[in-house]
């Protein structure tokens, strides 16, 4: 397939990130309903974990209380009689199974490759920009000759970088997913 032939990547809708340890609270009261007051202290109760006092920890819960429901993670149940609000979390509003799925061997293999790939090519670019600052230098006659190629080697560098970044995280989440 050529470069200019692929398919753009489709717009996923964004997945919200769950912290892991407000995720396990979260799974464990999975199709219970559950008010803000339970979670929050199931939530304190891990406080080793992540290390938020009792204020913190109450902002986080309301934060992401209304962050997940409108992400529509959780529904709110408006019906119950003592008219405490009632989130409830379930299997078929869990996260997508991306964020849990084991990556393939292989799959880590070709991100690492292209990695290494990218990075030589960076490396490559950086001393093209570096010898076209030398010659300028010693040369100062050539810059505007030289300043177009200099440009464009700059550009290459930044999207290069571009791309190191983006496989550098893809890695990491998947060496996360991993474990």
């Amino acid at each position: 397939m050529s470069r200019n032939s692929r398919q753009p990547l489709t717009k996923m809708p964004p997945s919200p990130r769950i912290e892991p340890t407000l995720l396990r609270v979260l799974t464990d009261r999975e199709g219970t309903p559950f008010t803000r007051d339970e979670l929050l202290e199931s939530y304190r109760a891990l406080q080793d974990e992540h290390g938020r006092k009792t204020r913190a920890s109450w902002q986080f819960i309301d934060r992401n209380l209304l962050r997940l429901s409108k992400a529509g993670l959780l529904d709110i149940q408006d019906d119950c009689p003592d008219q405490v609000r009632r989130y409830l979390f379930g299997a078929s509003k869990a996260p997508p199974p991306s964020t849990t799925a084991r990556p393939k061997p292989a799959t880590l293999g070709v991100l690492r490759k292209k990695l290494q790939q990218h990075r030589i090519e960076l490396l490559t670019t950086i001393g093209e920009t570096e010898a076209y600052d030398e010659v300028c230098s010693d040369l100062p006659e050539l810059q505007a000759d030289i300043q177009t190629q200099y440009n464009e080697a700059r550009d290459r560098s930044v999207k290069l970088l571009g791309r190191i970044r983006a496989l550098e995280s893809l890695i990491a989440n998947q060496d996360f997913n991993a474990q």
